[in-house]
């Protein structure tokens, strides 16, 4: 009993004296891992886009085929039975960020973003193929894809310094994302006919949840560092479909008659992102400035749902599906902090 007694003594002496250890000097001294001595300042910087949105899972967007029935019962490709399908993808366009933060005490921060995204694509799908998505049996014609993307994100960051090149910022927040794709189709009764009428399919995702990320850092030195960041969100939000037109349901009404269908449907989804960049910090008496450039990829899991099977890729159902929303591609960026 007496032996026990002195063990535990002895381990609550190591304890406290690696407590103490741990505790001792200024908290800017380097060592393991630091945090930085106590500041106060502000930041505030942008980023140009280059992104190209795409849709994955299921696949949303509108298709030609080669070979199939038209309208009047004549079969097109007769000597090609083997479809090939012709699917209208967004195009790269521009976008931005921009972000401001707050910075305290020792390491912390409060940083407020926003993401935003336009982008219009507009093609003639392959002459004399069939069209798909809400329109079966007529002739492909003029399509316009334009997805749309924002995100607001509050984060409260805390920074941590493993050496004097490598460090890493812990940071969790709120998330605030709306996606959005309308798809405006022009489909024919023959190949070279005027379009027979218009569609326009709006499908929307809009949601909020916790946010989570990790920024990591390594100086290369005379200014220059390499980062990779990630982060993910658990959103709850509503999709949407609104369907202006004709559209092709369990009972289609005919051509000539404009209708109207909206459904909505509480969801709960998930987001990543990733980024890897390089950057460059030039100090200067009024400040730090800095400027990055590097590649990113965000993707919303299951954010976008067609209630009606109207503009799937391949499929003119009345059955429920979904797809991812992703983005990807190069941004460069300038920042100042002081």
């Amino acid at each position: 009993m007496f032996k026990f007694k002195c063990s535990i003594a002895s381990l609550l002496i190591i304890g406290n004296s690696l407590v103490f250890a741990g505790t001792m000097g200024a908290a800017c001294v380097p060592g393991d891992v630091s945090i930085p001595c106590d500041k106060a300042g502000w930041s505030f910087g942008g980023q140009a886009l280059y992104l190209q949105p795409s849709f994955g899972g299921n696949g949303l967007g509108y298709s030609a085929f080669s070979y199939g029935t038209d309208s009047f019962g004549t079969t097109v490709g007769a000597n090609n039975p083997n479809n090939t399908i012709t699917n209208v993808k967004p195009e790269w366009s521009w976008g931005f960020q921009i972000e401001g933060a707050y910075k305290f005490g020792s390491g912390s921060d409060l940083d407020l973003n926003w993401y935003h995204q336009n982008n219009t694509t507009s093609k003639y799908l392959p002459h004399g193929s069939l069209f798909s998505g809400n329109a079966p049996a007529l002739y492909a014609g003029f399509i316009t894809v334009a997805p749309s993307w924002d995100a607001v994100n509050i984060e409260l960051g805390q920074h941590f310094d493993f050496d004097e090149t490598k460090m890493m910022r812990l940071h969790a927040g709120i998330d605030y994302s709306r996606v959005k794709t309308v798809f405006t189709n022009y489909p024919r009764l023959r190949p070279d006919s005027s379009p027979l009428f218009i569609t326009t399919d709006n499908i929307s995702f809009n949601g909020f949840g916790p946010r989570v990320g990790d920024d990591f850092t390594y100086l290369l030195g005379h200014g220059l560092g390499l980062y990779a960041k990630g982060a993910a969100s658990l959103l709850i939000g509503t999709t949407k479909q609104n369907v202006s037109g004709y559209q092709n349901l369990a009972f289609p009404q005919s051509f000539s008659t404009g209708n109207y269908v909206q459904t909505n449907r509480s969801v709960v989804i998930t987001e990543l992102e990733a980024k890897l960049g390089l950057k460059y910090d030039y100090p200067t008496a009024q400040g730090i400035w800095g400027v990055d450039v590097g590649y990113m990829w965000v993707n919303y899991f299951n954010a976008l749902v067609s209630q009606t099977g109207s503009g799937l890729a391949g499929s003119a159902s009345s059955s429920s599906t979904a797809a991812n929303f992703n983005l990807n591609g190069l941004y460069f960026g300038l920042k100042w902090v002081k």
